[in-house]
């Protein structure tokens, strides 16, 4: 039902190369580490280290001839593995990286050597030639911190027969156990973020009661919706396999339909994939598993594309990971691997996110950002084997061109441009798909309806919130030119005082217009400028009379409020000028309709 022998070993072999898989696979504590360690690098090719990949690496600078006998060496090596991982204990349930120095593991093997020569030339008190099987348990019972009777009891047997075969020289196990073990616990102590979680007590933070029992409710609120969800098992396939409108029927049985209405259209190109695999007459119950696995994969990497890297392709041919559209998402390579460079993948496209500004020309209208193209020109051309430096002289005029010397603001540019751009450096466009940004799509519906989202933000290239200059223009008017009587001056204090408020925030509106057509600037800048406009005399002065536009943000954008209060609101705000130029309005009025009845009477104040 779950596949054959061949099948299974080959999912056991990428299982336990995962950290800590060992304790997943309930493998005996003496047992060496079977992990093959990895180097990760990040963006900028700095390498690291998971840290329970370290545990792994020790073993390595311990050689056999330091002993005189083969089950010397597999002794020390049971007792070396139980030490580890009983400190490995100390990062279970966390996912912690450290820089990696390649060097590390041959200087540790240094100090163990040296070590090891200062316990050689100690007296017979470490020493000892009288070593039975009671006293050298009690030794290796003092490096450990517990232990545990039950875990290790075959470890017993092994020491055990040690002593009864007489098959090996304990001196030198002891020895080597006792260099290692201090030499590990020197380094951990000299390199504790390298080993053991990061010490929280570096990087402290308080937090509310009430924030802690929201936290907890929402949680709980959360989890309460899938309690009663009913679920379906993929059912078993008969003795003569099973067809593409068999695959299309269960993949409607389990429900898959309803969240993913295309997913039956993958259907016969997975089961030609899976069937090819397999290479058998009849496809069975395991290979069910595989081909719904597939199909969804290909419906959620379709609606969720991103742009993938891979190392040396070869890692993955003894795998059934066959899937050329989502299979290489590993950005990662052993250190080992004599082509430990992260290549990009040919025939690969190379994805790239737009942004809308308005409705004209579509490739006038869709903006990117011009660091992604920076980053990008690079890899395409290296994707399609005509690398170029990273200082090339057209890479850096552009650079200078759209530096904007200001951490706060994006620099974009249309597709048109784009386009243009590619061709100079001659690019094949083919391998260059454009996508919609998912963050940019997903705001756009729910600005509609939620009415206290102000803007339209998305996330620039450093990762920071960013919006566009139009946005930032109405945000400020939104919020702090809506929010005043601008029939009034309440200031006794300064003389023109509401005036001088208005040319301020037309002057800071303005100094938005005036930048470069496609620009984005930071939340955080924006934000910045409308505190200090709400600091200002006139405002303070006002700020206790809530706008109109803030009591609509706790409606529905579809709820219906009374002709005659939104007429008082007018009123009370001193739009009564706005109001004898609006035809005859309904008793009731939709909020969203209001709102913009609002935003227009301010507009009419501006000029």
């Amino acid at each position: 039902m779950y596949g054959t022998a061949e099948e299974l070993l080959l999912d056991l072999k990428k299982w336990q190369n995962f950290p800590l898989s060992h304790r997943r696979l309930s493998f005996d504590p003496k047992e060496p580490y079977t992990k093959i360690p990895i180097v990760y690098r990040n963006m900028d090719g700095v390498p690291f280290m998971n840290k329970a990949d370290t545990f792994c690496l020790v073993p390595n600078i311990v050689y056999s001839d330091l002993f005189d006998s083969l089950e010397s060496y597999q002794l020390f090596n049971s007792m070396l593995a139980i030490v580890l991982k009983s400190d490995e204990e100390k990062i279970i349930g966390i996912c912690e990286f450290f820089k990696y120095d390649k060097n590390w593991l041959s200087k540790l093997r240094d100090e163990f050597l040296q070590l090891h020569q200062k316990f050689l030339g100690q007296e017979s008190s470490t020493i000892r030639e009288d070593w039975n099987f009671e006293n050298a348990l009690e030794m290796f019972k003092t490096l450990l911190p517990v232990w545990k009777e039950q875990e290790y009891c075959e470890f017993e047997k092994d020491l055990k027969n040690f002593f009864d075969s007489k098959s090996g020289n304990f001196n030198d196990v002891s020895v080597a156990i006792r260099s290692i073990v201090d030499c590990w616990k020197s380094y951990i102590l000299l390199n504790p973020d390298k080993i053991l979680p990061y010490d929280k007590e570096k990087s402290i933070f308080f937090v509310t009661l009430e924030e802690r029992y929201k936290r907890i409710e929402e949680s709980v609120e959360f989890w309460n919706i899938f309690e009663n969800v009913q679920t379906k098992h993929v059912r078993n396939v008969e003795e003569d396999g099973f067809t593409v409108q068999n695959l299309k029927d269960e993949l409607e049985y389990l429900g898959l339909t309803e969240l993913f209405p295309e997913i039956q259209n993958y259907a016969e190109a997975v089961y030609s994939e899976v069937f090819e695999a397999k290479n058998e007459k009849v496809l069975r119950t395991c290979d069910l598993f595989k081909a719904i696995e597939k199909c969804l994969l290909n419906c959620i990497f379709k609606r969720f594309l991103c742009f993938c890297i891979s190392p040396n392709d070869n890692r993955f041919e003894n795998t059934n990971w066959k899937e050329h559209h989502y299979k290489k998402t590993l950005s990662t390579y052993l250190e080992s691997d004599p082509e430990n460079k992260v290549e990009v993948l040919p025939g690969e496209k190379v994805l790239h996110s737009n942004y809308s500004i308005n409705e004209r020309d579509e490739n006038e209208s869709k903006r990117v950002f011009t660091e992604e193209v920076l980053d990008l020109i690079p890899v395409a051309l290296r994707q399609q084997n005509t690398p170029i430096s990273e200082n090339d002289d057209r890479l850096a005029k552009y650079r200078y061109n759209w530096e904007t010397n200001d951490k706060d603001l994006e620099a974009t540019i249309s597709l048109t441009e784009f386009w243009y751009i590619l061709e100079e450096f001659d690019v094949d466009k083919t391998r260059i798909t454009i996508i919609p940004d998912p963050v940019y799509e997903l705001t756009i519906p729910k600005m509609i309806e939620d009415l206290r989202m102000h803007t339209l933000n998305v996330i620039s290239p450093r990762g920071e919130l960013v919006m566009r200059i139009e946005q930032a223009v109405f945000h400020i008017f939104e919020v702090v030119y809506c929010s005043v009587n601008w029939t009034r001056d309440f200031c006794k204090t300064h003389e023109n005082c509401l005036k001088k408020l208005k040319d301020r925030i037309i002057c800071s509106m303005r100094t938005y217009t005036e930048m470069e057509e496609g620009t984005y600037v930071s939340v955080e800048h924006v934000e910045s400028v409308i505190n200090q406009l709400k600091n200002h005399c006139s405002f303070q002065l006002q700020s206790n009379t809530q706008s109109p536009l803030v009591e609509l943000q706790h409606m529905k954008f579809d709820a219906i409020i009374p002709k005659n209060y939104y007429t008082s609101m007018c009123r009370k705000f001193g739009l009564t000028e706005y109001l004898s130029t609006v035809p005859v309005l309904k008793p009731v009025i939709p909020v969203f309709s209001v709102r913009i009845h609002y935003l227009s009477a301010w507009l009419k104040r501006v000029s």
